[in-house]
């Protein structure tokens, strides 16, 4: 999964024939281990690795967008303030 954290192109779906199970098995199993649906670790690892890149100054936010697989800002944005209680350009502020 984290090798293919800026594959836009990662779903569920990809993850639950690489683990050679159904869709909605690997779904079942997921949720049933951690709580969460396997679309929102995805989406939360990848914004956890968003926030480390932009504090480590790894690129502009489209840039970190786009490296962990976003395919647009705007959604990228939507989701790092929503996860993070700040948007990507308050926290670049405030980490100057």
């Amino acid at each position: 999964l984290f090798k293919q954290i800026d594959d836009p192109e990662l779903s569920v779906e990809k993850l639950a024939d690489q683990m050679a199970t159904n869709r909605s098995h690997f779904q079942r199993k997921v949720k049933a281990i951690t709580g969460l649906s396997p679309s929102e670790i995805i989406k939360t690892i990848r914004l956890e690795k968003a926030n480390e890149l932009l504090l480590a100054k790894n690129g502009n936010i489209t840039e970190v967008a786009y490296q962990t697989g976003f395919s647009s800002q705007s959604y990228f944005t939507k989701c790092y303030t929503q996860h993070f209680g700040i948007s990507p350009t308050q926290m670049l502020q405030k980490n100057k």
